[in-house]
């Protein structure tokens, strides 16, 4: 059995990924040209804010 450990550098080969790899690392929409976020402007709601609201609500005391 042989064991392979590789080391990599996320963002190789664009400039913006190179220079904040950390942002990069999982990123949503942006524009290539200059790395920027693209914001829609309107909020979404993620799904671990509607899996703590429905359980929070299925969870409250009754009298």
């Amino acid at each position: 059995p042989a064991l392979i450990h590789v080391l990599t550098t996320k963002g190789k080969g664009y400039k913006p990924a190179e220079d904040d790899p950390g942002t990069f690392h999982g990123v949503g929409p942006f524009t290539i040209k200059t790395g920027k976020k693209i914001t829609s402007g309107e909020k979404t709601v993620s799904y671990t804010e509607v899996f703590g609201n429905t359980l929070s609500q299925k969870f409250q005391p009754t009298d």
